[in-house]
């Protein structure tokens, strides 16, 4: 037997499993992008314009659509049916293999209006998150860095290296609690340590657990620089991300939809969350959505307990046209890393002719800050509030595979957070 012929019985011996019946089917999605950006200052002037071509997941800042995706299901009798997802990302761009921890892993019982499933399933919360973003998966999308909507990422600084943080901490320093900007080219650093008795011993509470108080070092000397990403610790309860040890049911009445889903487990950092999520469409034209997410995280920063996000908004079709609108009171994956988070509000149109769409979306940003959390700058005190808008065109090849271009700005009232990035890319599903 020639290699040629080997390799073709090998190949329909490995498919003959996944034919031979309708429960298994395998998909996914890649996509490519490169462009540039203006990210950020270096003590108060712009940056210069980079190119970026290395993706997560696809896209250049935030994260990508690419995956695969593995369903299963088999049908029971009397309408009951066991279905199953595992879902993986990876990178177009760097080739690392699969995304460490993948993205959904569950299992679940469904009958034709009413499911439930559990593992780690994509949040209740950003299911709809698709209606209102013609951008979305790309590099003007509007979530998290970009300042349209909540997510797992915001603008962030360069911090100083650690060797250099490490070598003004004291050897019983544990933690940094957070870095306050006094001004352009100086910062304060707050770090907790273990507070000491008079004879030089551990200071302890009656339960034996140490006691730690907050210390301030002077004001050093480091270039200050904005254009990094920082994570927001949303912990997949705003719009980016899945959640761990879930439990999802729902129902489906007509044109009317009720998910709610729950994370109950003491021995993990979010011992308990609730996400839910209710949406009405009428007849593929008129569709309107809420959806809210709630946490038992216990925030070191700012000892804040119990946080919420919660959202309302509606996508409407007409003839090529769709036009979404969301407004968002987000305290978890804001905007900026204060424990008040803030509102959104956002516009986004679309529209399509033939195979061209031509886009884009506005949103305001109002931050939440109290007095006192503020950057200071020369100074002042810097609010939060951002102004952030994109466009961008679409050309469809066809159901399956697109091309895109695209423009986002960030200006806000911090300058070091303002952004422009610009990108172009290539997406394939199958």
């Amino acid at each position: 037997m020639n290699r040629k012929t080997l390799t073709l019985a090998i190949a329909t011996t490995l498919m003959l499993p996944v034919t031979a019946s309708a429960d298994v089917k395998l998909s996914g999605t890649i996509q490519g992008e490169a462009g540039g950006a203006v990210l950020g200052q270096v003590n108060g002037e712009e940056k210069e314009s980079v190119t970026l071509s290395t993706d997560t997941y696809g896209a250049l800042v935030n994260a990508g659509p690419n995956h695969i995706r593995l369903d299963v299901d088999e049908k029971l009798g009397g309408g009951l049916t066991v279905y199953g997802r595992y879902r993986v990302p990876f990178n177009t761009s760097t080739n690392s293999g699969l995304g460490s921890g993948g993205q959904e892993a569950w299992l679940g019982l469904k009958m034709s209006n009413i499911w439930m499933k559990f593992g780690k399933i994509e949040g209740a919360y950003k299911l709809s998150k698709g209606l209102v973003d013609p951008f979305g998966g790309t590099a003007i999308q509007q979530r998290g860095t970009a300042g349209g909507m909540s997510g797992s990422q915001r603008p962030g600084f360069v911090t100083p290296k650690s060797s250099d943080v490490a070598a003004l901490l004291p050897k019983d320093a544990t933690a940094i609690e957070y870095q306050k900007w006094a001004n352009k080219k100086t910062y304060q650093l707050k770090y907790k340590a273990p507070k000491k008795n008079a004879d030089g011993t551990v200071a302890k509470n009656d339960k034996g657990a140490v006691i730690y108080d907050s210390y301030a070092l002077p004001d050093k000397e480091f270039t200050f620089e904005t254009g990094a990403f920082e994570g927001t610790n949303h912990s997949g309860l705003s719009h980016g991300g899945e959640v761990n040890n879930l439990l999802e049911v729902g129902i489906k009445a007509g044109d009317l939809s009720l998910t709610v889903q729950g994370v109950f487990d003491e021995t993990t950092a979010m011992k308990s969350a609730g996400l839910v999520e209710v949406k009405y469409s009428m007849a593929d034209t008129f569709t309107v959505f809420a959806a809210a997410s709630s946490d038992e995280l216990f925030d070191q920063d700012y000892g804040k307990n119990g946080m919420l996000n919660w959202k309302a908004g509606l996508q409407f079709k007409a003839s090529g046209l769709v036009l979404g609108l969301q407004y968002e009171d987000a305290e978890m994956g804001a905007f900026d890393p204060n424990p008040n988070g803030g509102k959104y509000i956002l516009g986004s149109v679309d529209y399509k002719l033939n195979n061209v769409l031509v886009g884009g979306w506005v949103a305001q940003y109002t931050s939440d800050i109290k007095d006192g959390q503020k950057w200071i700058i020369d100074g002042q005190e810097i609010g939060e509030d951002a102004f952030n808008w994109a466009v961008g065109i679409k050309y469809l090849f066809s159901a399956r595979t697109l091309a895109y271009l695209g423009y986002l700005q960030t200006d806000s009232d911090n300058d070091y957070r303002d952004q422009q990035i610009y990108g172009g890319g290539l997406r394939h599903s199958f």
